[in-house]
């Protein structure tokens, strides 16, 4: 009798050494809800000095790409959008009327890093540094251009966070954020304005490609 030979064995599963590995090229997108600060201070007589508090809705959009074990370098756009405030006065003199019921955003733009504490892993912290920008619009206004209220300086984003795997290159992920900014602007009349602006404590939901 002839004796049946034995099938062989599967070949072996050869994982790709680069899934579920946090390097190469980085895109990360992010929206949540935080808490918004402000002090300001008018180059004005009278003097007009208030702190205005809120909650600003959040986003972010980064691009990258990983220069070592778990360390992203790229370009980054941070932005909070004002939802609802409340102005606490600091002196007698009211605000001017741009400043009054408007619409107004808080952006940060410029290089950040991502250092993610093991690269298989999700921990990580961002740090970003760069152009910053405070725009605001009158909600019963009918020309954007004429009307928008522009100021512009500089502004940190510091973030802390986890990811959780969902495929071999995406993760998604909770984000405690913060962003401070100090910018200077002029209003109708000429007067130079100085906004300390900040986001804290605040909270994003975040997928990322990496």
């Amino acid at each position: 009798m002839q004796r049946r030979m034995a099938p062989p064995p599967p070949a072996p599963h050869h994982r790709d050494p680069d899934a579920r590995r946090h390097d190469g090229f980085y895109l990360r997108a992010g929206v949540g809800f935080g808490g918004y600060h402000q002090y300001l201070e008018g180059d004005v007589s009278p003097e007009v000095k208030g702190r205005v508090s809120g909650i600003a809705s959040l986003s972010e959009f980064a691009l990258g790409g990983t220069i070592s074990r778990g360390f992203v370098l790229g370009v980054g756009l941070y932005g909070a959008a004002v939802l609802a405030s409340n102005y606490h006065p600091e002196t007698n003199a009211a605000l001017p009327a741009e400043f009054v019921e408007e619409e107004f955003s808080f952006d940060v733009v410029g290089p950040f890093f991502d250092y993610y504490f093991d690269e298989h892993k999700g921990l990580h912290l961002q740090v970003a540094l760069g152009f910053a920008s405070y725009s605001g619009i009158g909600v019963d206004s009918t020309s954007y251009d004429e009307d928008q209220y522009k100021a512009f300086g500089g502004g940190v984003m510091v973030g802390f966070g986890h990811d959780w795997w969902v495929a071999d290159q995406w993760s998604v992920g909770v984000l405690g954020r913060g962003m401070l900014g100090v910018v200077v602007g002029d209003d109708d009349a000429g007067n130079r304005w100085t906004h300390v602006i900040s986001t804290s404590p605040s909270i994003l939901f975040t997928v990322t490609y990496h």
